[in-house]
Protein backbone atom coordinates (compact mmCIF):
# COMPACT_ATOMS: atom_id res chain seq x y z
CA UNK A 1 0.00 0.00 0.00
CA UNK A 2 2.79 2.38 0.91
CA UNK A 3 4.63 1.64 -2.32
CA UNK A 4 1.59 2.47 -4.40
CA UNK A 5 1.26 5.80 -2.61
CA UNK A 6 4.90 6.73 -2.95
CA UNK A 7 5.54 5.53 -6.49
CA UNK A 8 3.86 6.93 -9.55
CA UNK A 9 4.97 4.00 -11.75
CA UNK A 10 6.03 0.42 -11.25
CA UNK A 11 9.50 1.34 -12.47
CA UNK A 12 9.70 3.99 -9.78
CA UNK A 13 8.80 1.46 -7.11
CA UNK A 14 11.57 -0.83 -8.29
CA UNK A 15 14.13 1.99 -8.20
CA UNK A 16 13.67 2.71 -4.48
CA UNK A 17 15.21 -0.51 -3.11
CA UNK A 18 17.98 -0.27 -5.73
CA UNK A 19 18.93 3.22 -4.52
CA UNK A 20 18.82 2.04 -0.92
CA UNK A 21 21.18 -0.80 -1.82
CA UNK A 22 23.62 1.61 -3.49
CA UNK A 23 23.58 3.91 -0.48
CA UNK A 24 24.32 0.95 1.81
CA UNK A 25 27.24 -0.13 -0.41
CA UNK A 26 28.65 3.39 -0.47
CA UNK A 27 28.46 3.55 3.33
CA UNK A 28 30.86 0.59 3.62
CA UNK A 29 34.43 1.89 3.88
CA UNK A 30 36.67 1.00 0.95
CA UNK A 31 39.85 1.68 2.88
CA UNK A 32 41.60 3.62 5.63
CA UNK A 33 43.92 6.60 5.68
CA UNK A 34 47.23 5.28 7.01
CA UNK A 35 49.12 8.57 6.97
CA UNK A 36 48.17 12.13 6.09
CA UNK A 37 49.83 15.51 5.84
CA UNK A 38 47.43 18.44 6.02
CA UNK A 39 45.75 19.83 4.24
CA UNK A 40 43.93 16.87 2.69
CA UNK A 41 40.18 16.53 2.45
CA UNK A 42 37.56 14.16 1.08
CA UNK A 43 34.17 15.00 -0.35
CA UNK A 44 31.61 12.27 -1.01
CA UNK A 45 28.49 10.49 0.17
CA UNK A 46 29.42 11.07 3.81
CA UNK A 47 29.97 14.80 3.26
CA UNK A 48 32.99 17.06 3.13
CA UNK A 49 35.60 16.33 5.79
CA UNK A 50 39.28 16.82 6.60
CA UNK A 51 41.19 13.55 6.37
CA UNK A 52 42.93 12.23 9.45
CA UNK A 53 44.91 9.12 10.26
CA UNK A 54 42.67 6.01 10.42
CA UNK A 55 39.79 7.91 8.81
CA UNK A 56 37.70 5.78 6.41
CA UNK A 57 37.47 6.49 2.70
CA UNK A 58 34.49 5.44 0.61
CA UNK A 59 33.63 4.63 -2.97
CA UNK A 60 32.60 7.95 -4.49
CA UNK A 61 34.98 10.04 -2.40
CA UNK A 62 36.96 12.82 -4.06
CA UNK A 63 40.33 13.36 -2.36
CA UNK A 64 41.97 16.77 -2.75
CA UNK A 65 45.32 17.85 -1.28
CA UNK A 66 46.83 21.30 -0.75
CA UNK A 67 50.31 22.56 -1.69
CA UNK A 68 51.97 20.45 1.01
CA UNK A 69 49.17 17.92 1.58
CA UNK A 70 49.62 14.18 1.10
CA UNK A 71 47.42 11.15 1.78
CA UNK A 72 48.46 7.49 2.01
CA UNK A 73 45.51 5.07 1.78
CA UNK A 74 45.32 1.28 2.21
CA UNK A 75 42.22 -0.37 0.76
CA UNK A 76 40.52 -3.52 2.01
CA UNK A 77 42.26 -5.73 -0.55
CA UNK A 78 45.68 -4.27 0.45
CA UNK A 79 45.82 -1.95 -2.57
CA UNK A 80 47.83 1.12 -1.60
CA UNK A 81 47.48 4.61 -3.02
CA UNK A 82 49.47 7.79 -2.42
CA UNK A 83 47.90 11.13 -3.34
CA UNK A 84 50.66 13.74 -3.47
CA UNK A 85 50.57 17.53 -3.01
CA UNK A 86 48.33 19.69 -5.21
CA UNK A 87 46.44 16.62 -6.39
CA UNK A 88 42.82 15.68 -7.02
CA UNK A 89 41.26 12.27 -7.70
CA UNK A 90 37.96 10.42 -7.25
CA UNK A 91 37.36 6.81 -6.22
CA UNK A 92 34.68 6.17 -8.84
CA UNK A 93 34.13 2.58 -7.76
CA UNK A 94 35.67 0.13 -5.32
CA UNK A 95 33.35 -2.90 -5.34
CA UNK A 96 34.34 -5.91 -3.24
CA UNK A 97 33.58 -9.60 -3.40
CA UNK A 98 32.57 -11.58 -0.34
CA UNK A 99 36.23 -12.54 0.27
CA UNK A 100 37.24 -8.82 0.41
CA UNK A 101 38.92 -8.99 -2.98
CA UNK A 102 37.96 -6.25 -5.40
CA UNK A 103 35.58 -6.99 -8.24
CA UNK A 104 35.91 -3.51 -9.74
CA UNK A 105 38.32 -0.69 -8.97
CA UNK A 106 37.94 2.53 -10.93
CA UNK A 107 39.88 5.69 -10.10
CA UNK A 108 39.60 9.00 -11.92
CA UNK A 109 42.68 11.19 -11.37
CA UNK A 110 42.46 14.85 -12.42
CA UNK A 111 45.81 16.40 -11.50
CA UNK A 112 48.93 15.88 -9.41
CA UNK A 113 51.34 13.12 -8.35
CA UNK A 114 50.29 9.57 -7.39
CA UNK A 115 51.66 6.15 -6.47
CA UNK A 116 49.63 2.97 -6.98
CA UNK A 117 50.50 -0.48 -5.60
CA UNK A 118 48.09 -3.30 -6.39
CA UNK A 119 46.72 -5.56 -3.68
CA UNK A 120 45.41 -9.13 -3.66
CA UNK A 121 42.62 -8.66 -6.21
CA UNK A 122 42.60 -9.71 -9.86
CA UNK A 123 44.82 -7.30 -11.73
CA UNK A 124 42.32 -6.74 -14.54
CA UNK A 125 39.88 -5.35 -11.96
CA UNK A 126 41.85 -2.08 -11.79
CA UNK A 127 41.35 0.87 -14.13
CA UNK A 128 42.76 4.37 -13.72
CA UNK A 129 41.66 7.21 -15.97
CA UNK A 130 43.17 10.69 -16.34
CA UNK A 131 42.30 13.65 -18.61
CA UNK A 132 44.42 12.10 -21.40
CA UNK A 133 44.95 8.42 -20.59
CA UNK A 134 43.54 5.12 -19.41
CA UNK A 135 45.93 2.94 -17.38
CA UNK A 136 45.36 -0.80 -17.20
CA UNK A 137 47.15 -2.72 -14.47
CA UNK A 138 48.78 -6.15 -14.59
CA UNK A 139 50.27 -6.66 -11.13
CA UNK A 140 52.18 -3.50 -10.68
CA UNK A 141 53.94 -0.82 -8.67
CA UNK A 142 53.97 2.47 -10.54
CA UNK A 143 53.84 6.25 -10.20
CA UNK A 144 51.89 8.57 -12.45
CA UNK A 145 51.75 12.32 -12.78
CA UNK A 146 49.26 14.68 -14.41
CA UNK A 147 50.76 18.07 -15.19
CA UNK A 148 48.84 21.39 -15.36
CA UNK A 149 48.32 20.92 -19.12
CA UNK A 150 46.69 17.52 -18.54
CA UNK A 151 49.55 15.38 -19.90
CA UNK A 152 49.93 12.02 -18.13
CA UNK A 153 53.30 10.39 -17.39
CA UNK A 154 53.63 6.84 -16.04
CA UNK A 155 56.76 5.22 -14.56
CA UNK A 156 56.60 1.47 -13.83
CA UNK A 157 58.84 -0.14 -11.20
CA UNK A 158 57.36 -3.65 -10.98
CA UNK A 159 54.95 -5.61 -13.16
CA UNK A 160 53.27 -4.31 -16.30
CA UNK A 161 50.93 -1.46 -17.21
CA UNK A 162 49.08 -0.75 -20.42
CA UNK A 163 48.86 2.99 -21.10
CA UNK A 164 46.24 4.00 -23.68
CA UNK A 165 44.52 7.12 -24.87
CA UNK A 166 41.06 7.79 -23.44
CA UNK A 167 39.37 5.83 -26.24
CA UNK A 168 41.70 2.86 -25.66
CA UNK A 169 42.48 2.76 -29.36
CA UNK A 170 46.23 3.37 -29.09
CA UNK A 171 48.27 1.79 -26.32
CA UNK A 172 51.82 1.14 -25.19
CA UNK A 173 52.79 -1.61 -22.77
CA UNK A 174 55.31 -0.84 -20.06
CA UNK A 175 57.52 -3.38 -18.33
CA UNK A 176 59.23 -3.15 -14.95
CA UNK A 177 62.56 -1.34 -14.68
CA UNK A 178 61.35 2.27 -14.48
CA UNK A 179 60.02 2.32 -18.04
CA UNK A 180 58.35 5.64 -18.82
CA UNK A 181 55.45 6.59 -21.11
CA UNK A 182 53.69 9.91 -21.76
CA UNK A 183 50.27 10.81 -23.18
CA UNK A 184 49.70 14.50 -23.95
CA UNK A 185 46.60 16.38 -24.98
CA UNK A 186 45.70 15.34 -28.51
CA UNK A 187 48.73 13.03 -28.87
CA UNK A 188 49.25 9.28 -28.89
CA UNK A 189 50.87 7.40 -26.00
CA UNK A 190 54.62 7.14 -26.51
CA UNK A 191 57.41 5.43 -24.59
CA UNK A 192 60.33 7.62 -23.55
CA UNK A 193 63.51 5.91 -24.75
CA UNK A 194 65.88 8.87 -25.04
CA UNK A 195 67.88 8.82 -21.81
CA UNK A 196 68.26 12.59 -21.51
CA UNK A 197 64.50 13.15 -21.85
CA UNK A 198 63.78 10.24 -19.53
CA UNK A 199 65.98 11.68 -16.79
CA UNK A 200 64.46 15.12 -17.26
CA UNK A 201 60.92 13.74 -16.96
CA UNK A 202 61.75 11.63 -13.92
CA UNK A 203 63.45 14.45 -12.03
CA UNK A 204 60.78 17.05 -12.75
CA UNK A 205 57.53 15.05 -12.74
CA UNK A 206 58.06 12.18 -10.30
CA UNK A 207 58.53 13.48 -6.78
CA UNK A 208 58.53 9.97 -5.22
CA UNK A 209 61.33 8.88 -7.53
CA UNK A 210 63.36 11.83 -6.26
CA UNK A 211 62.58 11.05 -2.63
CA UNK A 212 60.38 8.66 -0.63
CA UNK A 213 61.15 10.18 2.75
CA UNK A 214 57.56 11.26 3.43
CA UNK A 215 56.17 7.76 2.76
CA UNK A 216 55.64 4.94 5.25
CA UNK A 217 57.61 1.77 4.47
CA UNK A 218 54.60 -0.08 3.00
CA UNK A 219 54.17 2.72 0.43
CA UNK A 220 57.81 2.69 -0.70
CA UNK A 221 59.09 0.79 -3.70
CA UNK A 222 62.48 0.03 -5.24
CA UNK A 223 63.25 2.91 -7.61
CA UNK A 224 66.93 2.07 -8.14
CA UNK A 225 66.29 1.20 -11.79
CA UNK A 226 65.39 4.84 -12.43
CA UNK A 227 69.01 5.85 -11.72
CA UNK A 228 67.93 9.26 -10.44
CA UNK A 229 70.30 10.40 -7.70
CA UNK A 230 68.89 12.16 -4.68
CA UNK A 231 69.38 15.88 -5.07
CA UNK A 232 69.86 16.77 -1.43
CA UNK A 233 72.40 15.54 1.11
CA UNK A 234 70.90 12.81 3.27
CA UNK A 235 68.59 11.47 0.57
CA UNK A 236 66.03 14.27 0.52
CA UNK A 237 64.63 16.33 -2.30
CA UNK A 238 63.70 19.98 -2.72
CA UNK A 239 60.46 21.21 -1.20
CA UNK A 240 59.92 23.38 -4.27
CA UNK A 241 58.45 21.05 -6.89
CA UNK A 242 58.57 22.46 -10.43
CA UNK A 243 56.11 20.64 -12.74
CA UNK A 244 57.07 20.02 -16.33
CA UNK A 245 54.90 22.35 -18.44
CA UNK A 246 55.12 22.21 -22.25
CA UNK A 247 56.88 25.32 -23.53
CA UNK A 248 58.19 26.33 -20.11
CA UNK A 249 61.86 27.35 -19.92
CA UNK A 250 64.36 24.92 -18.51
CA UNK A 251 65.32 25.49 -14.85
CA UNK A 252 68.60 27.40 -14.49
CA UNK A 253 71.69 25.18 -14.28
CA UNK A 254 73.38 24.70 -10.96
CA UNK A 255 76.49 26.95 -10.82
CA UNK A 256 79.80 25.08 -10.68
CA UNK A 257 81.59 24.91 -7.34
CA UNK A 258 84.45 27.39 -6.78
CA UNK A 259 87.98 26.12 -7.57
CA UNK A 260 89.85 24.58 -4.67
CA UNK A 261 92.20 26.88 -2.80
CA UNK A 262 95.79 25.71 -2.58
CA UNK A 263 97.11 25.26 0.94
CA UNK A 264 99.38 28.00 2.25
CA UNK A 265 103.07 27.40 1.86
CA UNK A 266 105.40 28.79 4.51
CA UNK A 267 108.40 28.75 2.21
CA UNK A 268 106.77 29.86 -1.07
CA UNK A 269 105.95 33.23 -2.61
CA UNK A 270 102.48 34.57 -1.85
CA UNK A 271 99.80 34.95 -4.54
CA UNK A 272 95.96 34.91 -4.71
CA UNK A 273 95.75 31.19 -3.97
CA UNK A 274 98.88 30.87 -1.84
CA UNK A 275 99.13 33.76 0.62
CA UNK A 276 102.09 32.32 2.43
CA UNK A 277 102.37 32.13 6.18
CA UNK A 278 105.98 33.16 6.80
CA UNK A 279 107.20 36.40 8.36
CA UNK A 280 109.17 37.68 5.37
CA UNK A 281 107.75 40.35 3.03
CA UNK A 282 107.03 37.77 0.33
CA UNK A 283 105.31 35.35 2.67
CA UNK A 284 108.29 33.01 2.81
CA UNK A 285 110.44 32.09 5.75
CA UNK A 286 112.36 34.91 7.42
CA UNK A 287 115.65 33.08 7.05
CA UNK A 288 115.93 30.32 4.52
CA UNK A 289 119.27 28.84 3.49
CA UNK A 290 117.86 28.22 0.02
CA UNK A 291 115.97 31.49 -0.43
CA UNK A 292 117.07 34.55 -2.35
CA UNK A 293 118.33 37.40 -0.22
CA UNK A 294 116.17 40.37 0.58
CA UNK A 295 115.52 43.04 3.19
CA UNK A 296 113.43 40.69 5.28
CA UNK A 297 115.01 37.48 4.07
CA UNK A 298 118.83 37.65 4.14
CA UNK A 299 119.19 34.11 2.96
CA UNK A 300 121.92 31.77 3.94
CA UNK A 301 125.61 32.46 3.47
CA UNK A 302 125.52 36.14 2.51
CA UNK A 303 124.08 39.50 3.45
CA UNK A 304 121.80 39.86 0.45
CA UNK A 305 122.20 36.65 -1.44
CA UNK A 306 121.76 32.97 -1.09
CA UNK A 307 124.31 30.60 0.25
Amino acid sequence: MMLRLLCATAAGCIALPMLAGLAHAAAQPSGLVIAVIQSSLADGVTGRRMLQREAPVFSGDRIVTGPVGETQVRFRDDTRLVVGPNSSMTIDAFVFNADASARQVSINAVRGAFRFITGTSRKDAYTITTPTASIGVRGTEFDFNIDPAGATSVAVFKGITRVCDRRKQNCVEQQAGCSLAVVGQGSLPRPIVDQAERQRQLRLNFRYVRSQQSLLSEFRVNTASCQVANVEPGGGSPDLFVPLIPGAPEPPPTPPPPPPVSPSNRSGLSDLTNPGLGKGPNGGSINSKSANGGAGNPGGGGKRGGG
